[in-house]
């Protein structure tokens, strides 16, 4: 789009963002018109607004007259101007490259004859989540400083409406974790009052009476551990420091918590099971945030296995950290639930532990498979009449991301369905809360794409 020299009011484009973003939560429709009015705003010919995923990576791109080759592509923009809005966290506005004093600095600029460029970042929640960018080969005329605020004052619009966006997303998955919680302690506690029950009832300690002593009592500390583990979720999204890593005996964490769930698994006439490398290394992670792995994967196993067959679970050293070919899904990186909690990160070729959680139940069926790490999305009716509330994988996703590893699942008619997630042997240092304005600056230079 050349410039006419036709006046484009600026400040009546930010009012109609504005009303836009108070109506409507559906975010692709407003990056278009954002889009779209940013091209308007200073006559470009080129227009283009990305957001990132929270592990800095571009998940979502809507362009005018550009094209965007897909996850894991450049964006098709100047990427010396990218770099610079992204290390440095500021608008740029180059309105003449060919006159600028470094010649290096905007060379690609110069490269396309572009006479404007323009980009600001994106702020969610006091993170860069994303980038608006206009180019052009034909310089504005008019009002070039007022048109600098206004774009900046665009950028802002477009912040404020994905983080509202986001929190209300936030709000819902954080309705269906309470209820997820809740559904979950009901099981464990049902298991409680049918032994205390039937204790009542015989008046006098029999031959059953230390069995259902057991399951009373891996009962009670199953919910008891549940109760802790989201309370600890909550305190860390609060603000609050997160709990240190730590080195975990994960063949032995893995018998605990299989037997704190053996009670679910008896009375679904489930069996499981337990194979283990010899030798293993300790895993360094977080407990509390491992027990919520585990217990929604064999939780969810028992659901789905056929009554008379076998949950299956086996510990083994993976020396690569990049998800198997054969894997057909591997979970996206997502943190909802640690917002302000930094993620842990494997060093460089240390080893990863894999877990994986097995079942025999049927196969899901293939256009299901890449939705079910996702929030709410639900696969096939669990057996014997458990409700699913969609978000347990989801949350497994979250927790597994946070802890340095990746999690996948396979699912065929043969084998049934397997989980496996992995865990660093070793980390690397924790960097700096993103919530001070030098560490937000170190995260977004990291998100700089190729």
């Amino acid at each position: 789009m050349s410039d006419s020299g036709e006046r484009v009011d600026g400040s009546a484009i930010l009012v109609e963002v504005a009303r836009d973003l108070g109506a409507t939560r559906d975010i692709e429709g407003l990056l278009q018109r954002v889009v779209e009015r940013a091209t308007a705003l200073f006559s470009a010919e080129r227009a283009l607004c990305a957001l990132f995923d929270d592990a800095g990576q571009v998940h979502h791109v809507v362009t005018h007259n550009m094209t965007w080759a897909g996850r894991g592509s450049p964006l098709p923009v100047s990427q010396s101007v990218l770099a610079k809005v992204l290390t440095e966290d500021t608008p740029v506005l180059v309105l003449d490259p060919f006159a600028a004093d470094d010649v290096d600095t905007f060379a690609s600029v110069r490269l396309h004859g572009l006479r404007l460029v323009a980009a600001a970042p994106l702020h969610v929640l006091g993170r860069v989540k994303g980038v608006l960018y206009v180019d052009s080969q034909v310089s504005p005329r008019t009002d070039v400083e007022q048109k600098r605020d206004q774009f900046e004052a665009l950028s802002r619009l477009v912040g404020t409406a994905v983080e509202n966006a986001e929190l209300f997303a936030e709000q819902g998955f954080r309705a269906e974790l309470l209820a997820h919680v809740v559904h979950h302690l009901r099981t464990p506690l049902g298991v409680v009052l049918a032994n205390a029950d039937m204790l009542e009832e015989d008046g006098a300690a029999g031959p059953d009476t230390p069995a259902m002593l057991r399951d009373i009592r891996a009962s009670a500390g199953r919910m008891v551990r549940i109760i802790n583990t989201t309370l600890e979720l909550g305190r860390v999204d609060a603000g609050a420091p997160q709990p240190k890593p730590a080195a975990v005996n994960l063949e032995r964490y893995l018998e605990e918590q299989l037997r704190a769930l053996g009670v679910v698994a008896r009375k679904a006439g489930v069996t499981m099971g337990l194979t283990a490398a010899p030798g293993l290394p300790p895993a360094c992670t977080i407990e509390d945030e491992l027990g919520i792995v585990l217990d929604n994967l064999v939780f969810n196993a028992i659901k789905h296995a056929p009554a008379g067959t076998a949950v299956d679970v086996t510990l083994a050293l993976r020396a690569s950290q990049e998800p198997p070919d054969s894997a057909d899904h591997v979970a996206p990186r997502r943190d909802f639930l640690f917002r302000r909690a930094p993620a842990l990160r494997a060093l460089p070729d240390t080893a990863m532990l894999e877990v994986t959680v097995g079942n025999r139940g049927r196969a899901i069926d293939a256009d299901v498979l890449p939705h079910l790490f996702l929030p709410y999305a639900r696969g096939d009716k669990a057996m014997r009449g458990f409700k699913s509330t969609g978000i347990g994988l989801s949350i497994v996703a979250q927790c597994v991301h946070h802890l340095g590893g990746r999690a996948w699942i396979r699912s065929d008619a043969e084998h049934g369905t397997r989980v496996s997630f992995t865990l660093p042997t070793d980390i690397a240092p924790q960097p700096p809360s993103p919530s001070s304005k030098s560490g937000s600056r170190a995260a977004v230079s990291s998100r700089t794409p190729a």
